[in-house]
C-alpha cells in the first residue's frame, strides 16, 4: 500500500490476469492516494474452501467483503473485466462502504437483462463458451479452452493475433477463467440490484471493444444511477494497458473528485461522478 490521503483505493484485476496489470495505474497515482490490490485468485481459493465447488459470484462477494473489512471501509473500488463485475456486486451489497466505483470494461454479462434478441444472444454465447471450455479442460486442452474465452471477451479472432508465448502463459490460467465465467453465467443482477449502486461511478470502455462488452456498457449506463461514461475511441478490452496516458489521469481525477464528495457533503453524487 502506498501512503496517501483520502479513502483507500482497492484495485481488482480481471480474469487470467494478476495484480501486475495495475502497475501502470499505481505508478501514476504514486503516493497521492492509499492504493492496494485484491488478488482474485486468493478470493477464489478462500471461496472454494467454503463452497466445496466452483464458487458462485455471491460466494466470491462474501469473501471479498471480509477482505475489504481487513482494509477498512469505506473504500474506492477500481475493477477491470471480472474484477469490475465483483466490484459492482460489492457496491450493490455494501452501499455505505463503497465511496466510488470505477468499472473498466466490465464483463458483467449477468447484468444484461433478458427481453431482447441481443440479450438472449449474449447469454447463449456465454453459456456455449462455458460448455466448450469445460469440455476442453476435461480433455486436458487448456490452449483450446483459453482460445474460446479470449475470443468471447476480446472478439472473434483475437487468439490468433496473440503471440505464441503469451498463449502458452494464458493457457495455464484457463481453469481460473472458466471459474470466473461460470460465476458470471450463473448470476443475474436485476434492475433493483443495479439501482442499489448509489456511489459515484465511472465506466471506462473501449471504442473497439467486442459487441457484447458494448452491450454491457449500455445496460449499466441506463441502470446505475450516478454513472459517468467514458469511451476510449481506439482502445479494446484493455484500455488501462493500451491507453494509460488517457485512462490513468481519467481514473485518478475521478478518485480525487469522489474523495472531495466524502469530505464535503454539499457535493451531490451526480456532481462527484
Amino acid at each position: 500500500m502506498t501512503a496517501g490521503t483520502g479513502l483507500p483505493v482497492v484495485l481488482l484485476h480481471g480474469s487470467a490476469m494478476t495484480a501486475d496489470s495495475w502497475k501502470g495505474l499505481r505508478g501514476y497515482i504514486g503516493d497521492r492516494l492509499d492504493v492496494c490490490t485484491l488478488d482474485i485468485a486468493r478470493i477464489r481459493q478462500l471461496a472454494d474452501l467454503r463452497a466445496g465447488a466452483v464458487p458462485s459470484l455471491d460466494e466470491l462477494t462474501e469473501v471479498a467483503v471480509v477482505e475489504l473489512a481487513r482494509i477498512g471501509t469505506p473504500v474506492h473500488l477500481v475493477g477491470h473485466d471480472f474484477g469490475a463485475v465483483l466490484a459492482l456486486k460489492l457496491a450493490s451489497a455494501l452501499p455505505g462502504a463503497v465511496g466510488s466505483l470505477t468499472l473498466i470494461e466490465p464483463t458483467a454479462y449477468n447484468a444484461v437483462c433478458p427481453g431482447s434478441q441481443a440479450a438472449w444472444q449474449t447469454r447463449q454465447e456465454v453459456r456455449a463458451t462455458v460448455a466448450h471450455m469445460h469440455t476442453s479442460l476435461v480433455e486436458g486442452d487448456g490452449w483450446r479452452a483459453m482460445q474460446c474465452f479470449t475470443d468471447l471477451v476480446h472478439g472473434p479472432g483475437t487468439w490468433s493475433l496473440t503471440s505464441r508465448a503469451h498463449r502458452k502463459e494464458l493457457a495455464l490460467r484457463a481453469g481460473e477463467a472458466l471459474a470466473d465465467l461460470m460465476a458470471i453465467s450463473a448470476d443475474q443482477m436485476g434492475p433493483v440490484d443495479l439501482a442499489g449502486v448509489v456511489c459515484p461511478t465511472l465506466q471506462v470502455t473501449g471504442g473497439k471493444s467486442h459487441r457484447m462488452n458494448k452491450q454491457v456498457a449500455r445496460e449499466l449506463r441506463f441502470a446505475v444511477p450516478f454513472l459517468r461514461d467514458e469511451i476510449i475511441p481506439d482502445a479494446g478490452h484493455l484500455p488501462h494497458l493500451s491507453d494509460p496516458h488517457i485512462v490513468d489521469p481519467l481514473v485518478y481525477d475521478f478518485l480525487v473528485r469522489a474523495n472531495a464528495q466524502w469530505q464535503d457533503t454539499g457535493i451531490t453524487l451526480r456532481h462527484a461522478a
